[in-house]
């Protein structure tokens, strides 16, 4: 029996005396009552404008039509899409009887308001009850969504909470009026596996306590795999295949999203190319573009490029001045043309680490050696033209493209920038070698002359990569690059990614908390926790044999895109509560030539067996 019905849902953007744009065409489905309905497609599909329809948020100039039915059991069915989006009615379901989880937590929130006061309001609005009541019921959703102590995280602000912390706030905002239907648009994009999987466990014991009915949209198969009921596909706003989610992923009849399965990558397989939806890099580029300006670099492949001896930083917190360390004696070793992944939870300090190469964060004690033409300097000493020979060498690519590229620059200015900066290319030059990198990561040169907002993320973070390659840099740091793509476009960037690393011999850091893409990429892996480094080895090693609990913990809580090795939720929180002891107290052990482990101080390699 279905609690929210699609039927025939068609939408059009009107573009004034021009043909409007179709985004839905006749899309229909439904979402059972006390199930989960995953709504899979990527970017531009359709699936976050499915969602404001029922919550009618559409903007003044689409055009929908065909139904959209909500029938809860509280009150006669509705066709939603015949209801005034400004009315009371409306105002009521909104909220009231279907809740609505965002994508980005910290968008969502306003930043001057507690949480727990946008929770209580979002009481308020559909009970009338006094403050102190709706301050009550707000802690009640806090607790029930797993806040240890839901007093304290209803005076918190959004942004002194952590990104799993957020979310279940969101949730708990979403769910403070009681709704009978949870539209989850993302709601685990850009989460560590761990937070992710305690998002999807809190999902499932809400479904099955307050009997919800979830519409769940995500890009993410591995996701899809662990929580849905009931599947449907969308590409390009229809439907392309729908049905239990067993049948779907045991007999698929559609190429799309036999495609999108190709395009994830997996711990059970190691691919040397992912299956790309849409066109490739043209790497012949990489032919040309190595021909430019810049000089080719000297040094012998495989040799030592930098290197981190016992770095530690500190941060003084916010509240009580009392120092929080970020780095505790890490060593880590980044030879030329080598590829390392680096994984860890959030606030394991692997982005301070890679502040830290980038000289962007003085540590606080050990030091950081740059190898180069047989020499090696301290780079806390590097002044003037050492440095910024040393600035051109490296190069860092930001988890948010969004963010990254300034959206008042063209393309062309975004590109030609570190030439002007580091002058080593007159005017004429700088646009040779806009249009040579443009070239490098697949985009047309028309993109050149428009601005990143006119871009989808995928295309975003191709320039952002341009950007990273201009100076031919020795090591390429990629912070998270692809956490928030599809994984048709995060397919695209890992090929793109593969094929400049063999035709150019970038060294590459890969800081990411999806392990199956970190495998798909790294040769060596290292696990950061609490500042340290817990375990490294070879990556096929290290994901086939890993001894260290945390990094157990880590695989275990990585979804599949297989429903045969569905992910074991409750074993996967069971996991995450065990305690693991004092990461300051270990030291690592090589256990096997390549293979280092914490152990205790006091302890020996045997231990870890």
């Amino acid at each position: 029996m279905s609690v929210l019905s699609f039927r025939d849902v068609t939408l059009d953007y009107a573009a004034g005396r021009a043909a409007g744009v179709r985004v839905l065409d006749r899309v229909s489905f439904e979402v059972g009552r006390g199930r989960t309905t995953a709504l899979v497609g990527e970017s531009g599909s359709g699936k976050s404008t499915l969602a404001l329809a029922a919550m009618g948020l559409l903007p003044r100039h689409a055009k929908l039509s065909g139904s959209i039915v909500l029938d809860d059991g509280r009150g006669p069915p509705v066709d939603l899409g015949t209801l005034d989006r400004e009315g009371k009615t409306y105002r009521n379901i909104r909220g009231g009887r279907i809740g609505l989880v965002f994508q980005e937590p910290l968008s969502a929130f306003s930043p001057v308001h507690t949480v727990g006061s946008q929770i209580a309001e979002a009481t308020r609005a559909h009970e009338h009850v006094s403050r102190a009541a709706a301050r009550a019921r707000a802690v009640d959703m806090l607790r029930l969504t797993g806040f240890h102590d839901p007093e304290r995280g209803f005076d918190a602000y959004p942004f002194e909470l952590s990104g799993g912390l957020r979310q279940r706030a969101m949730i708990a905002a979403a769910l403070a009026a009681g709704p009978s239907v949870l539209i989850a648009d993302e709601p685990t994009t850009a989460l560590d596996v761990t937070i992710q999987a305690q998002v999807l466990a809190l999902l499932e014991r809400l479904k099955g306590e307050l009997g919800l009915s979830i519409l769940f949209i995500t890009h993410d198969l591995g996701v899809v795999a662990a929580i849905a009921d009931d599947l449907v596909v969308l590409y390009r706003g229809q439907v392309m295949e729908r049905g239990a989610a067993d049948a779907v992923f045991a007999d698929s009849r559609h190429p799309y999203f036999q495609a999108l399965q190709g395009a994830n990558p997996s711990l059970a397989r190691k691919e040397t190319r992912l299956t790309v939806i849409g066109g490739e890099a043209d790497t012949a580029a990489a032919a040309r573009y190595t021909q430019g300006p810049v000089s080719p670099r000297d040094e012998t492949a495989g040799g030592p490029l930098i290197d981190l001896e016992n770095v530690s930083k500190s941060f003084a917190a916010r509240r009580g001045g009392v120092e929080a360390p970020a780095l505790d004696r890490v060593s880590l070793a980044i030879a030329r043309g080598e590829s390392i992944g680096l994984v860890g939870e959030s606030g394991s300090g692997k982005s301070t680490l890679a502040k830290v190469l980038m000289r962007v964060v003085t540590p606080d004690s050990g030091r950081v050696v740059f190898h180069a033409r047989g020499q090696a300097h301290d780079v806390a000493t590097l002044k003037g033209e050492d440095l910024g020979r040393y600035r051109r060498r490296v190069a860092y690519v930001f988890q948010d493209p969004y963010a990254a590229l300034n959206p008042r620059m063209s393309v062309r200015d975004t590109l030609t920038e570190p030439f002007a900066i580091h002058g080593t290319a007159d005017r004429h030059g700088r646009d040779v070698r806009a249009r040579e990198l443009i070239d490098l990561v697949g985009l047309p040169r028309a993109s050149l002359d428009r601005y990143p907002p006119a871009f989808s993320g995928g295309q975003r973070q191709r320039i952002a990569i341009a950007r990273a390659l201009a100076m031919r840099p020795e090591l390429l740091i990629l912070d998270e690059p692809t956490s928030s793509l599809d994984v048709s476009v995060q397919a695209q960037i890992l090929n793109l990614l593969g094929d400049l690393r063999r035709e150019l011999g970038f060294a590459y850091l890969f800081i990411s908390h999806d392990l199956a893409v970190v495998e798909h990429i790294a040769e060596r892996v290292a696990v950061m926790r609490h500042g340290r480094i817990v375990e490294e080895a070879p990556a096929e090693r290290l994901f086939h044999d890993a001894r260290h609990p945390y990094t157990r913990a880590l695989i275990a809580a990585a979804p599949e895109a297989d429903r045969k090795a569905r992910l074991d939720l409750g074993a996967v929180m069971a996991r995450a509560a065990e305690d693991w002891g004092d990461d300051r107290q270990v030291t690592l052990v090589e256990i096997e030539p390549g293979h280092r482990v914490a152990m205790p101080v006091k302890g020996h390699a045997n231990e870890a067996a």
